[in-house]
């Protein structure tokens, strides 16, 4: 047996004490990696000294088994003792420092959370705008003004030296327009014609009882009218907005675009925008006497003697009128201008043909009577063209548009009712021969119409 020489001794000894070491650090828990004391580096790398470590998952418990060799053994020998230091000792700090940057990322994701709450504030913005545009648009409706009973008379001037016949219908040689001669000869108070007229109560109409007028465009609709009685139909323009005169004679007279001609309606009924029935329909030339016909009892055109609205607010009324007697005043028999008389239901029982001319006596100065301004004017016709009694009414009435000024109207009634009526006189030698009386005119003849 070979000695052992001192050199190996001593080796034996530091891997003895080597050993034990380990042993003694594993059992006491140590995590520090045990490094041999070297006198020299020569053998270390040679012989692959091994470094035992400790399991970094939990050293306490575990058996040797689970004990592995580091890999980065042989760089612990070249660490300095502070670096070891560093490296010895289990820190919590570097857990905590990896989970710290997690913990703010939600704080960021909730932030993006109220970018879609601006979305929500501009919605109820739109929402406004329309609930005002609805609120406007009624407001124009109230504006809108009702129906008038007919259309608007055209504001067109005739040439110069003629009239327009739309508004101032038939011929200058007409009754219509012929004023009272000079030849005239007047009744007294005492004259049967002059107690049935006073008998009567005056008035003036015009919503009710009276003659409306439509004047027609071409624009208006093509309506069928039908007369009930005759059977016969006309296609005529009429306004939409034509209306007949309130009561039971429902009378309208309708003019056409051309200017000239008029279709006089009886009892007239609408049916629609374009269909319309009469009892009496006459077609009447605007430009002629105006006797041939006409949808009244005298059977003369029902536009001679009508007051019409232009005439009323130019206090002017340059035509005889029309005056309607009850049946109290009238007797049996026409004259001339009268064609006719009712003949259905008569209960004549007065003095006053029908036909027969009325007037205010030359001698009366009107202009002394205190007479409001349409008053005056009404004066003035009654004395220069007279009142033809040319229909029955209830009362003794003159008759006027419907479109006529009401205050104007009322104050022209006011004058004839109180002032006006009882200066009336029958002018006795009136005929077709001597219209008027006979002799000078009052007023010079009309100009001749036109159409526009």
């Amino acid at each position: 047996m070979t000695r052992p020489t001192p050199l190996s001794l001593a080796r034996r000894v530091r891997r003895t004490t080597v050993t034990a070491a380990v042993g003694l650090l594993a059992l006491a828990g140590c995590a520090h990696p045990v490094i041999s004391t070297q006198a020299d580096g020569a053998d270390i790398g040679s012989r692959g000294d091994v470094t035992v470590a400790r399991s970094e998952a939990d050293g306490r418990g575990v058996p040797p088994s689970s004990r592995s060799a580091s890999p980065s053994a042989p760089d612990a020998d070249r660490v300095s003792k502070p670096e070891r230091a560093k490296r010895t000792g289990p820190k919590p700090s570097p857990s905590t420092t990896k989970s710290a940057p997690r913990t703010p990322r939600p704080t960021p994701s909730e932030t993006k959370k109220p970018k879609p709450s601006p979305t929500a504030t501009p919605s109820p913005t739109p929402s406004k705008e329309p609930t005002k545009s609805p609120t406007k648009k009624p407001s124009p409706s109230p504006t809108t003004p009702s129906p008038t009973p007919t259309t608007q008379p055209p504001k067109q001037q005739p040439p110069a030296g003629k009239r327009l016949a739309s508004l101032h219908p038939f011929s200058s040689d007409s009754p219509a327009n012929v004023a009272i001669g000079s030849g005239a000869k007047y009744g007294s108070t005492s004259e049967p014609r002059y107690k049935g007229l006073v008998s009567a109560v005056p008035t003036i109409n015009s919503t009710s009882w009276s003659i409306a007028v439509a004047y027609a465009k071409s624009s208006d609709p093509l309506a069928t009218l039908k007369d009930t009685k005759s059977g016969k139909s006309y296609k005529i323009h009429i306004p939409r907005n034509a209306r007949t005169t309130k009561g039971s004679d429902g009378h309208l007279s309708i003019i056409q675009p051309d200017g000239r001609t008029a279709h006089e309606l009886y009892a007239a009924t609408k049916i629609s925008d374009t269909e319309w029935t009469s009892t009496r329909v006459v077609e009447t030339d605007l430009f002629s006497d105006g006797l041939k016909d006409g949808a009244r009892a005298s059977s003369i055109s029902h536009l001679i003697g009508l007051i019409r609205t232009h005439e009323v607010a130019e206090r002017k009324i340059p035509h005889v009128l029309a005056l309607g007697l009850p049946d109290e005043s009238l007797k049996n028999g026409w004259v001339w201008p009268a064609r006719s008389e009712d003949t259905s239901n008569n209960k004549y029982s007065g003095t006053v043909p029908m036909g027969s001319l009325f007037a205010i006596p030359p001698d009366v100065d009107v202009t002394k009577l205190g007479l409001t301004p349409e008053g005056l004017a009404l004066a003035h016709a009654l004395q220069d063209y007279g009142a033809y009694v040319l229909v029955r009414a209830g009362t003794a009435a003159l008759f006027a548009e419907p479109t006529v000024d009401q205050p104007a109207i009322e104050r022209m009634k006011s004058d004839y009712q109180k002032k006006l009526f009882e200066l009336l006189r029958p002018v006795t030698n009136n005929s077709a021969k001597t219209p008027g009386g006979g002799g000078t005119p009052r007023q010079a003849p009309a100009p001749p119409p036109s159409a526009s």
